[in-house]
C-alpha cells in the first residue's frame, strides 16, 4: 500500500509505503535485504521527495525461501512510486509526464541527498525523459490510440522514469600479471551470462594499449584468484572493473623500475604507452609483455609485476532511465500485445554497448514477463502448481516488439571507469511502464483497479465485468 501528497501544483510533499513480503519458509542469507534495503533504497527514485517513510512487513509463508532475481525488491518501490504519480496526475489534472517533469531531481542539486540516504552523484534526469518521450513519439499517441479503436482494439501507453542502486558490496580485489607473454587477469567475480571474457581483456587491452588476443582473464577458480566477491547488485564492471584498471596501473609502475633497470635510465625518465616501457623522447624501448622474461633473462633479482589491488567504492552507482510501453487489447479475447517499447538509459560510461544492450533487453523481458502472465503459485498446502514451463508462461521473442533503445550517459563519479550498473535497470524500467500501459487502456472502459499478470483470461473477465456495471 502507498499514499502520496501534492501541492496544488502537482509538486510532491511526501510519500508513505507499507510493504508486506512473502518470505517463504525461512529466511534465505539475503532476502529480508531484498525486502528492506533494497526497497527502501529505491523509494526517492528520481523525484524531490521532501519526507519518506516506508514500513516493511516480513512473512513467513509455506512457500519456497525468498531469492534474488535480476532487481531484487527495486522493481517494487519503483511500480509503487510510479502508479502514485498516475493518480497523482489524474488527481492534478496533469499529463503523465508532465507531472514527473515537475518533480524530476535537477542537474543543479546534484549531488543530490534522498531522505532515505543514498547521495545521488550523478545523472540528468530531465533530459532522459525528454529523450526517451521523443523515441516513443509521446505527443502522437492519440492518433495511434484513434486507430486502435477503429480497428476494435483497446490501446494503452505508460511511462516510467525510476532510478536504481548498483554495487552491493562495495570492495572487490583483482590481480594483474604478465605470464608467458600474456597480460592475465584475475578475478573473483564468476559471470552469469555478462560477457567478462569479453567485456574484461577488451576493456585491459585498450587500457594497456595491446591486442585483446594477448589479455587472458581467470575468473572462479579458488585457488588462483585474490578473493571471492559475487557479481551480484549489478556490480561486476563499476567494482571488478575498476580494480582490474587500478591493478594494471600500480604495476606498470612496478615495470617502469624494472625497465629502468634493463634501458640503464632512471625511472623518471621511463614512459609507458601502448604496451611499451621507453626513456622519454628516445626510440629505446621494451614491450610490456616481454619485460619479465626480458628481466630474467638478464638476471635482474626485480623482475615480476605480480599485482593485487583492492578497489573500495564511497558509494553505490544509481543507473537510471525512462521507460515507455505500449500496448493493445482485443476485447473479445482479452489478449494484450506488447506493440511497443522504447528506453533512454543512463548507465553511466558504456564500454561494451552491445553487450549493455542485451543486459538491457534481459531486463526488460523479464519486466515484461510478469506483466504478461509470469507468476509463482502455490496451492494452499505449499504444493507448487506453475513448477513447469507448461504451467508457467515464460515469454518468447515472438511475444515483444522490437526493442528501441538509447542512451544518455552521465558517467558516475565514484569509480575510476565512470560506470554505473546495467544488468538490473531493464526490469526496473520495464515492470511499472507496462504496467501503467495496461491500466491506462483499460481506464478506456472504465476500470481503475487491475492486479497483474495481465493474462487474457484475467483481462477478458475484467472487461466482462465493467460492461455488466456500466448497464
Amino acid at each position: 500500500m502507498g499514499s502520496m501528497a501534492f501541492d496544488h501544483k502537482g509538486k510532491i510533499l511526501a510519500l508513505k509505503f507499507k510493504n508486506s513480503v512473502g518470505m517463504g519458509a525461512y529466511i534465505s542469507t539475503f532476502g529480508a535485504i531484498f525486502a528492506t534495503n533494497n526497497t527502501k533504497n529505491c523509494l526517492s527514485s528520481v523525484y524531490t521527495i521532501p519526507q519518506i517513510h516506508i514500513d516493511v512487513e516480513m512473512v513467513i509463508t509455506n512457500a519456497a525461501p525468498l531469492g534474488p532475481y535480476r532487481g531484487a525488491g527495486r522493481p517494487e518501490a519503483i511500480v509503487m512510486v510510479e502508479r502514485l504519480l498516475d493518480l497523482g496526475a489524474k488527481t492534478c489534472k496533469l499529463d503523465r509526464a508532465e507531472i514527473r517533469r515537475r518533480n524530476l531531481i535537477p542537474v543543479s542539486k546534484i549531488p543530490y541527498k534522498t531522505p532515505v540516504g543514498q547521495i545521488y552523484d550523478s545523472g540528468e534526469f530531465e533530459a532522459v525523459l525528454d529523450r526517451a518521450l521523443v523515441l516513443a513519439d509521446w505527443d502522437g499517441y492519440p492518433n495511434r490510440r484513434e486507430t486502435s479503436e477503429a480497428n476494435g482494439k483497446i490501446r494503452g501507453i505508460g511511462v516510467c522514469c525510476f532510478l536504481e542502486i548498483a554495487g552491493g558490496i562495495l570492495n572487490e580485489p583483482a590481480n594483474f600479471n604478465v605470464e608467458n607473454g600474456k597480460a592475465v587477469l584475475r578475478l573473483g567475480v564468476q559471470e552469469m551470462g555478462q560477457s567478462h571474457l569479453t567485456t574484461y581483456t577488451n576493456l585491459i587491452g585498450k587500457h594497456l594499449g595491446i591486442n585483446t588476443a594477448d589479455v587472458a582473464l581467470i575468473e572462479g577458480d579458488s585457488a588462483d584468484v585474490p578473493g571471492f566477491i559475487p557479481a551480484v547488485a549489478s556490480r561486476s564492471l563499476m567494482m571488478a572493473g575498476s580494480a582490474a584498471v587500478l591493478a594494471c596501473d600500480e604495476a606498470l609502475e612496478k615495470g617502469k623500475v624494472i625497465a629502468g633497470e634493463l634501458l640503464e635510465a632512471a625511472t623518471d625518465d621511463i614512459e609507458y604507452s601502448n604496451g611499451y616501457f621507453r626513456i622519454t623522447g628516445t626510440d629505446r624501448n621494451v614491450p610490456l609483455l616481454e619485460l619479465p622474461s626480458r628481466a630474467i633473462e638478464a638476471g635482474a633479482e626485480n623482475f615480476s609485476l605480480d599485482t593485487t589491488y583492492e578497489f573500495v567504492s564511497p558509494q553505490m552507482s544509481f543507473p537510471n532511465g525512462c521507460h515507455v510501453s505500449e500496448v493493445e487489447i482485443d476485447p473479445e479475447t482479452g489478449l494484450l500485445t506488447v506493440v511497443g517499447y522504447y528506453a533512454i538509459d543512463d548507465v553511466g560510461n558504456i564500454f561494451q554497448q552491445t553487450i549493455v544492450e542485451g543486459q538491457i533487453h534481459g531486463g526488460i523481458a523479464q519486466g515484461l514477463g510478469q506483466i504478461l502472465g509470469e507468476q509463482v503459485i502455490y496451492d494452499d498446502k505449499g504444493q507448487l502448481l506453475t513448477g513447469s514451463f507448461m504451467d508457467y508462461p515464460m515469454p518468447r521473442a515472438d511475444e515483444f516488439p522490437p526493442f528501441l533503445i538509447g542512451f544518455h550517459s552521465v558517467p558516475c563519479t565514484n569509480n575510476p571507469l565512470g560506470a554505473k550498473g546495467a544488468g538490473e535497470s531493464g526490469v526496473a524500467g520495464a515492470l511499472p511502464s507496462a504496467f501503467s500501459a495496461v491500466i491506462d487502456a483499460l481506464s478506456t472502459r472504465g476500470i481503475r483497479n487491475f492486479e497483474m499478470p495481465a493474462t487474457p483470461s484475467r483481462i477478458w473477465s475484467a472487461l466482462q465485468t465493467a460492461s455488466w456495471n456500466s448497464q
